[in-house]
């Protein structure tokens, strides 16, 4: 089931960023109302994304009904030491 929810958010995210790399680096499951999973998630479209795009994908996240409830941050925001984080124990999500 949890591979059927990373697949549904690498296909969100690369409708709104075609081609960009897509790292999960954090998972924890939750039992809390609401979201289930709450998964750490990095991406990477080779430069600085604009924020209204990672609130686009969040919004089509909720309108799925996904019981995940992601943190995504953009690689290339993100301090050198966290980015190094990210590369070294992420696991890359393809489709």
């Amino acid at each position: 089931m949890l591979k059927e929810y990373q697949d549904k958010l690498v296909s969100i995210i690369h409708k709104h960023l075609p081609g960009c790399k897509i790292y999960l680096f954090g998972l924890h499951l939750k039992e809390q109302e609401g979201k289930d999973i709450e998964m750490e998630i990095a991406i990477d479209a080779g430069e600085i994304s604009d924020p209204g795009i990672i609130g686009n994908i969040y919004a089509d996240i909720d309108a799925e009904l996904l019981p995940i409830d992601p943190d995504i941050v953009d690689i290339n925001t993100v301090s050198d030491a966290m980015k190094k984080k990210i590369l070294e124990k992420g696991v890359v999500l393809h489709k």
